[in-house]
């Protein structure tokens, strides 16, 4: 190996622990600054350029170069200049393996990827333009392939996706041919709709109404963006922070993509939205993008589009919060999906001060009222639940049912109580306070008293009954009152002193 094929490697092996498109993107920015000019910036080209992959990776989004790393491969390409090369030869290295043939994912898996940050789950009543339902995806692909693409699919089914005749390659090039063909035939449809009011309905119709048909207007406009979209969003990390400065780093690029293609907005605040990790944030990044926290300029810039985002998480929340209290979803998933919703009130009324416009103020107002009458809803009933739960018959074992259900409405209280600024319950709350604590000590005290005196399965369902007892206890009192409850019940078990 001569010496500058060990140099070469020694870079190569710093620049193959970043990712695909970080190494790109760090060739480019080489190649953009004369890196011939210097032996070791044109190692490192060299290099990135042996280590690139020859097909780029399908999806790059919040791929980026970390700072510094520019440095610290020069440091690495100095250390290789100056490092002895090696005395005795070695074999050149073997030629990359040809690509594997299989198996292959469905070709539906593969012809909505470019879409992935700018689908969500939920069907909003207000229409956010950036966001796509992924419930559009499948009627849209029967149409697809029932009226489109039928012919085009027949090669890739059966042998073809379990790898006999084709690679991963192939396939995606096959996709995107077929996606262009899918995309071009609709967008004639929809410019048909626009002078047949009656085609555009049977368009609609197939899609499944008119809020899927705005989906692929959505899409049919956020197609021909997609390429400079990935590129801001390769500048961005994959989750922006919650502190001044990753905020900062966050909206300097997304002001200047702004600035330059401000029609973007909608789908740039869209996908940024996935990647925060509080929707406060996107109130932040509005203000810092738009140069100003009076909320008639933010409304007057594209940066705007990030305030109506931020609403639409309030929005996604509740959705989201109904959904897993209908599914007796984890307890940290349900709990989350408040902490959101209060996030998105703070960032709406102390950062942007939403209230001075009046088409913001009015969707707040709706979302405000829309999560207290749920919240209202899921309370009304929290005695009652807490004794079915808590107060057993005392022939009947209790339910960990009713126990499970006891510990959710508490769960949720506890989470109004906390967060009782961003809702209009404060009057619920003041009422069920004082009533909740008492039933939790109240109950609890009976619960041990029987647990005391319990025998065999009865006991058993009571211990059982004690430790959901406890994450009540927690959840409205604290750690410090559920130990001592704990000690309490583990005398009754005549468990002192035990490990």
């Amino acid at each position: 190996m001569t010496a500058d094929s060990l140099k070469r490697e020694k870079v190569a092996s710093y620049l193959a622990g970043l990712s695909p498109a970080a190494r790109e993107m760090l060739l480019r920015r080489l190649e953009t600054t004369g890196a011939d000019a210097d032996p070791e910036l044109r190692l490192l080209a060299e290099a990135a350029r042996t280590v690139a992959p020859a097909q780029p990776a399908a999806s790059s989004y919040g791929a980026i170069v970390p700072r510094g790393v520019v440095a610290a491969l020069q440091a690495a390409a100095t250390a290789a200049v100056q490092a002895p090369a090696a005395a005795a030869p070695v074999a050149a290295p073997a030629p990359p393996a040809p690509e594997p043939r299989g198996p292959l994912a469905e070709p539906r898996e593969r012809f909505f990827v470019p879409f992935a940050p700018y689908l969500i789950d939920e069907r909003t009543a207000v229409k956010q333009p950036g966001w796509i339902c992924r419930e559009t995806l499948e009627p849209l692909w029967t149409l697809a392939e029932r009226e489109i693409i039928g012919e085009a699919l027949v090669p890739w089914t059966g042998a073809a996706l379990a790898g006999a005749h084709a690679t991963a390659s192939e396939l995606e090039a096959a996709v995107a041919t077929m996606r262009g063909t899918t995309f071009a035939e609709l967008q004639r449809r929809i410019r048909d709709g626009r002078d047949d009011p009656k085609a555009r309905m049977r368009l609609a119709m197939r899609l499944g109404g008119d809020a899927a048909y705005e989906d692929l207007v959505d899409m049919l406009a956020l197609r021909d963006r997609l390429p400079r979209l990935e590129r801001i969003l390769g500048r961005l990390p994959a989750t922006i922070g919650a502190t001044e400065i990753a905020e900062k780093l966050a909206a300097e690029p997304i002001a200047a993509h702004l600035d330059a293609c401000p029609d973007d907005a909608p789908w740039l605040a869209a996908a940024v939205a996935g990647r925060v990790a509080t929707p406060a944030t996107l109130f932040r990044i509005a203000v810092l993008a738009a140069g100003s926290d009076d909320v008639a300029d933010i409304r007057d810039t594209p940066a705007a589009d990030f305030v109506d985002v931020g609403l639409g998480v309030g929005e996604r929340a509740i959705l989201r919060f109904e959904t897993l209290w209908a599914e007796r979803a984890d307890l940290a998933d349900l709990v989350g999906e408040f902490r959101r919703f209060h996030e998105v009130v703070r960032g709406a009324t102390t950062v942007v001060l939403v209230h001075n416009d009046s088409r913001w103020r009015t969707r707040l107002v709706d979302l405000r009222r829309t999560m207290s009458q749920l919240i209202g809803r899921l309370l009304d009933d929290a005695l009652p639940v807490l004794r079915t739960a808590l107060r057993p018959a005392p022939d009947v074992d209790p339910a960990p049912a009713d126990a499970d259900d006891a510990v959710r409405v508490v769960a949720v209280f506890t989470a109004a109580r906390r967060h009782k600024e961003a809702l209009a319950v404060n009057e619920l709350v003041a009422r069920l306070g004082a009533s909740i604590d008492q039933a939790i000590d109240v109950y609890g005290r009976e619960i041990i008293e029987r647990l005391r005196k319990a025998r065999g399965e009865r006991r058993a369902a009571l211990t059982q009954l004690s430790d959901s007892l406890l994450k009540m206890a927690e959840l409205a009192h604290g750690e410090e009152y559920a130990v001592l409850l704990r000690k309490s019940r583990d005398i009754a078990l005549g468990r002192v002193g035990t490990p």
